[in-house]
Order: structure tokens, then C-alpha cells, then sequence
């Protein structure tokens, strides 16, 4: 319970896919059960309008004190699979677009960033003494039992919600940001750098509430241990280096991710030369690269979908 209540959330969906799809909204349904229970229809491809969206949901969080989910990837992601066809559970780096193919963020919307935003300078301009609450569930399963772009279900499956700790943000927080001292351009940058801050703990979060790294990296050292027949020395070594390198870098599992969505014949190149890179103790610029050439053949991937 939140606020002392229990939570029945309004989600946020896509415009386009739920309302404007006749087949979705109509013949299915789903469109108008989304609009009969007062679901919030984003308008995707209107930035416009989808920032009075987001303003309209922030001021239902403020106002009328319900719950808003919605989920920061924005999209689905790609399902993958393991060496012998077998699905396997959808990717967390695979919602990245050609425009932004290396970004350490580009897997995941600012539209949730921005709503949060949003539901606290509400919050601190009227005045309301309430913080506001933030709930993580990550989603297990989901990819496995009907992966994007697929219709038949498999059954027999297990989706597992994981449901991390409430954070709790006072609105007082972005006092500084609404200093009517600051000029417009200092408003804007510190609106900004807040965001992008909120973006990121947001990632860290759900990376946290999915265990995605622990899950990809031992994926990867099963995969040198199976596949490549490395010795156990060779194996701790890469092993060590990977837990170095990725302190404070998502990239190797970004890489390790977007491998593992694109077709078969593609994996032991890029697994290979990842592990060599990491055996020679991999700067940033190494790593980068390698991440740009996967990113591109995922894209290539899906455009010819």
C-alpha cells in the first residue's frame, strides 16, 4: 500500500498502438477497456502532445493522489534465444534505436524521467505536502511465454514480477531547479541535468530489481566454458576483468545483450572478441567500438524484419 491505500494504477500506453490501431482498439477491445478504466493515451509519434500527456498525468499523480505505471522502455523489447532454438527471456539493452545505437541510456524512454519531473514541481507549485513514491518491478518471463513479433504463446511458462524498494522523492528536491532568481537558460540546464539524473537512477533501479548484469554475465563464462572450452584460469581471469571494467560501465553487458538477440551465426565472433578484449584489459574506446559494431547489426537485424 501506498499513502495508506491500496494500488490500483492507471498504466500509460501508446496512442497509436492501443487507440489509433483498429484492430487493437476496435475488433480486440483492448483500445477501449484501456479508455473505459481511464487509461492515459500517450501520443508517440506528436512530441507535443506527448509532453501535455505527460503534464496531464503528472497533475492526476498530484492532484487526485492515484497511481501512474508506466514502462520505461517504451517498447517491447527483442526476444532471444539459447543455442538450441529454445526461447529464452526478452533482452533489457534491445529497445535502442539507430539514432542513438551506443548511448548508455538509449534502451530506456525520458518520458518516465520527465513525468517524474513533472509530478514534483506539481507537487511544490501547489503546494501539497505528499512526496512521491516510486515502485520498480521488473518482469521476468514475458519475452519467453510470447516474444515480440510472435503470436503463438508458450505455454506452461512462468512470469515472475520482482518488486524492488520504494524510493521516495520530496518534491523539495527541485526547489533549486524552480529558483525564479535563475535565468531561463539556467532553469532549463538545471531541468535538464535533473532529468538525466532521475534517467539514470531510474536504470539503476531496474537493472538492480532484474539482476540483468548477474544474469548476462553468467551467461557469458557458462558460454566460455561450454562453447569455447576455455581452462578455469583463462575463465577467472576474464572474469575479474569484466567486474573491473564494468564498475562503472555498462557497455560489456549492453554488448553481451545485443549479441544474444541477433541471429546465431553472430555469436562467436562477437563473444570471442570480447573476450580477447577483456583479456587485454580493455580501454574505453575498445570497448565502445565493439559495442557500435553490435549495435549495428541488431539494427540491421531488425530492419529487415
Amino acid at each position: 500500500a501506498i499513502n495508506d491505500r491500496s494500488m490500483r494504477p492507471r498504466f500509460l500506453v501508446a496512442k497509436d498502438h492501443f487507440k489509433d490501431n483498429h484492430l487493437i482498439y476496435r475488433v480486440f477491445g483492448v483500445g477501449r477497456l484501456c479508455e473505459a478504466i481511464k487509461m492515459i493515451f500517450i501520443e508517440r509519434k506528436n512530441h507535443k502532445m506527448s509532453v501535455q500527456n505527460l503534464e496531464a498525468a503528472a497533475k492526476k499523480i498530484a492532484h487526485d493522489d492515484i497511481d501512474i505505471a508506466i514502462y520505461p522502455q517504451g517498447t517491447r523489447s527483442d526476444g532471444n534465444y539459447d543455442r538450441a532454438g529454445k526461447r529464452r527471456d526478452a533482452g533489457y539493452y534491445t529497445t535502442i534505436t539507430k539514432r542513438d545505437l551506443t548511448s548508455p541510456l538509449a534502451h530506456l524512454k525520458k518520458g518516465t524521467a520527465y513525468l517524474v519531473f513533472n509530478a514534483l514541481r506539481e507537487l511544490y507549485e501547489s503546494k501539497i505536502d505528499q512526496n512521491l513514491n516510486l515502485v520498480f518491478v521488473g518482469i521476468k518471463g514475458a519475452g519467453t511465454t510470447l516474444p515480440k513479433g510472435r503470436f503463438k504463446v508458450q505455454t506452461e511458462n512462468e512470469i515472475e514480477f520482482s518488486i524492488g524498494e520504494v524510493v521516495t522523492i520530496s518534491p523539495q528536491v527541485i526547489e533549486e531547479v524552480l529558483n525564479p532568481q535563475n535565468t531561463l537558460e539556467q532553469s532549463e540546464a538545471n531541468k535538464q541535468r535533473f532529468i538525466l539524473q532521475i534517467h539514470g537512477m531510474i536504470n539503476d533501479e531496474l537493472k538492480n530489481v532484474l539482476q540483468i548484469h548477474e544474469s548476462l554475465k553468467q551467461r557469458f563464462l557458462t558460454e566460455l566454458r561450454g562453447q569455447f572450452r576455455f581452462d578455469a584460469e583463462k575463465i577467472q581471469r576474464i572474469q575479474v576483468c569484466l567486474e573491473e571494467f564494468s564498475h562503472d560501465n555498462d557497455s560489456v553487458f549492453q554488448i553481451l545483450d545485443l549479441t544474444y538477440s541477433l541471429p546465431l551465426s553472430l555469436w562467436n565472433g562477437y563473444l570471442s572478441e570480447l573476450s580477447q578484449v577483456l583479456l587485454e584489459r580493455p580501454d574505453h574506446a575498445r570497448m565502445e567500438a565493439l559495442l557500435e559494431d553490435v549495435a549495428k547489426d541488431f539494427i540491421h537485424k531488425k530492419r529487415k524484419k
